[in-house]
C-alpha cells in the first residue's frame, strides 16, 4: 500500500512539473511583439485608448528636457503633449 502510495505522489509530481514547464513555455510564445511610433521619439511606455486609435505615452521628443506625457495616433500623427508643467516648463 505504502508503494503504491509513493507511486502516486511521483506520478503527481511530475505531472505537475510537466505543467509548470508548458505554462512558462506558453507565456514565452505569448509575448508581444514590439515596434517604434513615428514622430513620438524616446518613448518610455505607452498605452491604447479604449478604442485602439490613440496612444497615450511618456516620451522625451526634441526640445524636451525630460519625459512629458503625450497623446498620438497609432500611426505617428496628431502628436499632443497633454501635460503643461515640467522640468522644461
Amino acid at each position: 500500500m505504502k508503494k503504491h502510495l509513493i507511486l502516486f505522489v511521483l506520478l503527481i509530481t511530475l505531472v505537475l512539473i510537466g505543467c509548470a514547464k508548458k505554462e512558462k513555455q506558453m507565456v514565452v510564445q505569448g509575448e508581444l511583439k514590439v515596434w517604434k511610433v513615428p514622430n513620438i521619439g524616446e518613448a518610455a511606455e505607452a498605452y491604447f485608448s479604449p478604442d485602439s486609435k490613440t496612444l497615450i505615452c511618456n516620451a522625451k521628443r526634441e526640445g524636451d528636457s525630460d519625459f512629458m506625457t503625450y497623446t498620438v495616433n497609432v500611426d505617428g500623427t496628431d502628436v499632443k503633449r497633454i501635460n503643461d508643467k515640467g522640468a522644461d516648463a
